[in-house]
């Protein structure tokens, strides 16, 4: 099929655009950098038609060139000619309508042009590669495979993808080595910040990280503290990774620590329907404390971060007996440990998780206190609930562990000296429900967490600076004040670029300062121009008036 050219519309009645995105663009430069050779013979007999339109108002040099261009034109053979006109018109129509018209139409091989263009863009560029992990395409290619073929296609796939980010926030790094000498692998729970991570990069760092372990004995260790619901890691996602992981990775896993596990991390699991293997279930420990730490850890606290080690090296008021009351379960008995950054509310009676046993440490922050309120046992119940039966079963558990709570103190107390138990509620951020003790000792916890908040309220306000309220009316002083300053300062370039904005600012507000000031390219400016600040001073003294009162307000606001 012989190459066709396409007809040249003179008057263009019904255009049709079609937009090209930068992909249908490179597209079309690697078929024609691939095939360049091949388009040759069509596109070298294809002339391109170029018109320049002169001005109505163009010297004689121009109607000159149009007419030698007419001139020029008439001498086109007729197969360069306008396809859309007849053989016999077709130069002599171009060389008449480009002497009536004042244009200048030439043509020049189509090939020439298109190898000059194809030159200068250079080869195309290679496609991109995806930035996303391809860890789910992989599982679901794969899903015939074993764990081992997935785990090392999705390391051979992302070799070139960078976890740096992930690593830096030390969510899952590898620590100092158990006293078995084996090396131990730290989870951080807290710092799994959900919403601002992507979990195909934390998974692949998680891989890179496993990977050579696969020929010898870890450990692993989960620092639960302060788990909570922005924390959730997704289920899908821990499935995926029990997938890929091989068998005889986790058949290396000696031993599993699970530190500071918290109510809402077991609510995390029942709710997932997470369970460990009955190989780890037998491997995992429940250290509660540094000193635990040090039976198994080599260097516990220079592996685990600050925040979980100052949990037991940082002095703080234990109070007990307290017992933590809720509407569904029976009152649990807890020792609530007020630190100057934190409130610890430690179970003193063994609760599950994974089918295994343990004592919960629920830690909060001394800034996740939303409210703090102290009342007697029966204000607290009827003006927390509104459902009677509800209000019933808190007054029920409420009496009950009051009269345990105190029964030592009513043996003591004769019959009409018996105290009023009081409950102590704390409202957390993100809770729905307040968190209710009681105690004897309940005023002394309410003074304690009081005063715990009051301190470090104290000592992390930064003083705050006011900030200034500029009015639209301020802003012409607030300018010269800064211009004139300047222009008195030791850098040679601040003083002239002072100058300068002093100039904009003049002819800005249209302030008349004589001749005093003139823009040019090349200024000097003595680093004393005291006597140029005067009579600039001077002129709008008498030019503005308005200007000296601000001026001087600007001024004076140096020394307050």
């Amino acid at each position: 099929t012989d190459y066709v050219a396409s007809e040249v519309d003179t008057e263009i009645s019904h255009t049709e655009f079609v937009g090209v995105t930068p992909k249908d663009f490179i597209v079309v430069q690697r078929f024609i950098f691939d095939h360049l050779d091949r388009l040759e013979p069509y596109l070298a007999r294809e002339p391109m038609v170029r018109i320049h339109v002169l001005s109505k108002n163009g010297d004689k040099r121009k109607s000159t060139l149009a007419r030698n261009a007419a001139a020029a034109a008439a001498t086109v053979s007729p197969t360069a000619a306008s396809p859309t006109l007849p053989q016999s018109e077709g130069a002599a129509a171009v060389a008449a309508k480009t002497a009536e018209t004042g244009e200048i139409t030439t043509t020049e091989n189509l090939f020439t042009q298109l190898s000059y263009v194809m030159r200068q863009l250079g080869p195309p560029a290679a496609p991109a590669e995806p930035m996303q992990s391809k860890i789910i395409p992989t599982v679901a290619e794969t899903g015939s495979g074993t764990g081992e073929d997935m785990f090392y296609e999705i390391l051979r796939r992302d070799a070139n993808r960078s976890t740096d980010a992930i690593a830096k926030k030390a969510i899952i790094y590898l620590g100092g080595v158990s006293r078995e000498k084996r090396p131990v692998i730290y989870v951080i729970a807290r710092r799994m910040q959900m919403q601002y991570l992507d979990m195909d990069a934390v998974l692949l760092h998680t891989l890179r990280l496993i990977e050579p372990m696969a020929t010898k004995g870890f450990e692993v260790f989960f620092d639960l503290t302060q788990f909570g619901p922005a924390n959730e890691v997704p289920i899908q996602w821990l499935r995926q990774l029990k997938r890929i992981i091989p068998e005889a990775i986790i058949g290396n896993v000696q031993a599993i620590y699970w530190y500071n596990v918290n109510s809402y991390f077991r609510k995390y699991a029942k709710q997932g329907n997470l369970s460990l293997p009955q190989r780890l279930a037998k491997r995992s420990v429940f250290p509660h404390s540094l000193s635990d730490l040090h039976e198994f850890l080599a260097s516990p606290q220079a592996d685990l971060p600050p925040g979980t080690v100052s949990l037991d090296s940082d002095s703080g008021i234990n109070i007990t007996p307290v017992s933590r009351v809720s509407r569904s379960n029976a009152p649990m008995p807890c020792m609530v440990k007020v630190t100057p950054e934190a409130v610890q509310i430690t179970a003193l009676r063994r609760q599950e998780v994974f089918g295994l046993s343990t004592y919960f440490n629920d830690v909060y922050h001394i800034t996740e206190i939303a409210d703090l309120q102290i009342a007697p046992v029966a204000d607290q119940y009827l003006h927390g609930d509104t459902d009677a039966d509800s209000s019933h079963k808190v007054r029920s558990a409420l009496q009950r562990t009051a009269s345990r709570n105190s029964e030592g103190e009513r043996s003591t107390n004769s019959k009409g000296n018996k105290a009023e138990e009081q409950v102590v509620s704390i409202r957390f951020e993100g809770g729905s429900a307040p968190v209710m003790f009681t105690s004897p000792k309940a005023e002394l916890l309410y003074k304690a967490i009081r005063s715990a908040r009051s301190r470090y309220t104290s000592h992390a306000s930064v003083a705050t600076v006011q900030e200034r309220v500029i009015r639209p009316a301020d802003v012409p002083g607030t300018l010269l004040n800064v211009a004139l300053l300047n222009c008195g300062a030791e850098n040679a370039t601040l003083r002239i670029s002072a100058y300068r904005m002093l100039i904009s600012v003049v002819a800005t507000f249209n302030m008349d300062v004589g001749h005093e000031l003139a823009f040019a390219s090349d200024l000097c400016l003595p680093p004393n121009p005291l006597q140029f600040i005067f009579r600039i001073c001077s002129r709008l003294s008498l030019s503005a008036p308005d200007m000296t009162l601000e001026l001087l307000s600007e001024a004076l606001l140096a020394f307050t």
